[in-house]
């Protein structure tokens, strides 16, 4: 049996502090992805107790987590169970009908979720657990998975030895319109899935679900508009570099005058024509030979996060006016030394991660503003 508890704090990837029967309390979170799109303070969790056990540090389990009416799960293994009645009520109709024979199963170095028969043949069917969205589409991951590119790439393999292969993408939204793979956050799946899409059948089943895991609307397979992912999925494109000023600091950036930078967090929009993820690491490094504006101030910086807008748009300066109007204040001319916009570091009183709108904006750049 679960219950609501209010989300506080995440601080580590499998624990939430959350204030429960007017208590603070740690549960244990069974999801490893970044999740930011839905860990905001004050939102709404589901907790359960967790059976007693000499060895678990935490009470309660995060079984899942409300936003705009549903219930979007966060135990991964447990969703599993939702793949077992997409299976069992064939609901995934790109893929055929389908006997379950056997869950968790292994083959060579891997283990996959599912071996399941298509007309008496057995095969191996993976399931994905896809929890971020836009206001149009799912996409996957919310974090880079290395496990998971492993696993598109061996049911690719298999598929090519002439085997049957599927992946299922579980999304807890019925309202969605389209799939896409994540080429923003990883490249690399994105690419394999591209690739393993001519020999392995995807699907991408939204509905909506209950606290009990079960299926509670009909089941719709979204359509997955490759060619964005043909066009757009390269090593170039814009990026938002967040990071934290914990004092205020007098900076001296290039040739911009001295003068103090208050305390706060700060928002550096750029774009990179190629190599967009070495500009990314770059800006992460403290030591190395200070060429633009952002050099200057980034060793005073505690990093937050990092978002690449993979494109091949010039949309830097209309992101640069776009999260102008969700900045507390901005450093004139700095980073805009080549266009006409005021400024291209933004900055905020409150961590701008921790609001909804910033990643509305977001996925607005990377995603929406490709589909009706």
């Amino acid at each position: 049996m679960s219950n609501k508890a209010i989300f506080i704090s995440r601080p580590n990837r499998y624990e939430v502090v959350c204030l429960f029967q007017n208590k603070e309390i740690i549960a244990h979170l069974p999801n490893p992805g970044r999740l930011s799109e839905l860990l905001f303070p004050n939102s709404i969790l589901e907790i359960e107790l967790a059976p007693p056990s000499k060895t678990r540090k935490t009470k309660y389990t995060a079984i899942g987590i409300w936003k705009d009416d549903l219930f979007i799960a966060l135990h991964t293994h447990r969703l599993n169970y939702v793949t077992k009645q997409l299976v069992e009520s064939n609901n995934l109709p790109s893929i055929g009908s389908l006997s379950l024979i056997k869950q968790e199963v292994s083959h060579a170095k891997s283990r996959f979720d599912f071996l399941v028969a298509k007309e008496g043949q057995p095969f191996f069917l993976e399931s994905k657990s896809c929890t971020l969205y836009t206001t149009k589409a799912a996409i996957f991951p919310d974090a880079p998975t290395l496990r998971g590119t492993k696993h598109v790439s061996e049911l690719y393999d298999l598929a090519k030895q002439g085997n049957e292969a599927a992946i299922v993408f579980v999304i807890q939204n019925p309202l969605l319109s389209y799939f896409l793979p994540n080429f923003h956050t990883d490249l690399t799946f994105a690419l394999t899935l591209l690739e393993a899409r001519k020999k392995v059948r995807i699907s991408p089943a939204a509905c909506k679900i209950t606290p009990q895991f079960n299926i509670d609307s009909p089941v719709k397979e979204l359509p997955i508009p490759w060619e964005i992912v043909e066009r757009e999925a390269k090593n170039q494109g814009c990026y938002l570099w967040v990071g934290y000023l914990p004092q205020d600091t007098n900076v001296a950036a290039g040739k911009l005058k001295p003068q103090v930078y208050r305390k706060g967090y700060y928002m550096y929009i750029g774009s990179a024509k190629t190599n967009l993820d070495q500009r990314i690491a770059r800006h992460s490094r403290l030591r190395k030979k200070q060429h633009w504006h952002f050099d200057y101030l980034r060793p005073f910086l505690e990093k937050q996060a990092h978002f690449a807008i993979r494109t091949q748009d010039g949309i830097e300066c209309e992101l640069a006016t776009q999260f102008t109007q969700l900045a507390d204040w901005h450093i004139l001319d700095f980073g805009s030394s080549d266009c006409h916009c005021p400024s291209h570091l933004l900055g905020f009183e409150i961590n701008p991660l921790l609001s909804p709108s910033f990643f509305t904006l977001l996925h607005f750049f990377q995603i929406d503003r490709f589909l009706n």
